[in-house]
């Protein structure tokens, strides 16, 4: 089951509750607007992913997707799974 925020329409995060061992494990996603006006933009060359590995205290993967603009590269998408595997990852993307 997946929830959005939509009371505030600068702000999309997606949020799924019913966590099972059989499924995708994507807990939440945010995008801003001006997130997805640089990911159309700039991201249609290259987009990294990167992620945080052994830096937090929790065991759980966070995600930044970004893109390089003409000045710096800035996050465009920020994800936290369950696991790092693959079908998490191609879920939340």
């Amino acid at each position: 089951m997946i929830h959005s925020w939509t009371e505030d329409p600068e702000f999309h995060a997606h949020i799924e509750l019913s966590l099972r061992d059989d499924s995708a494990g994507v807990v939440m996603l945010h995008q801003s607007r001006w997130q997805q006006r640089m990911l159309a933009l700039y991201g249609q060359a290259i987009c990294l992913l990167d992620a945080t590995y052994k830096t937090t205290w929790y065991d759980m993967p966070l995600y930044f997707l970004c893109v390089s603009t003409n000045v710096v590269y800035v996050n465009v998408a920020t994800m936290l799974l369950c696991d790092d595997k693959a079908d998490s990852i191609e879920t939340a993307l």
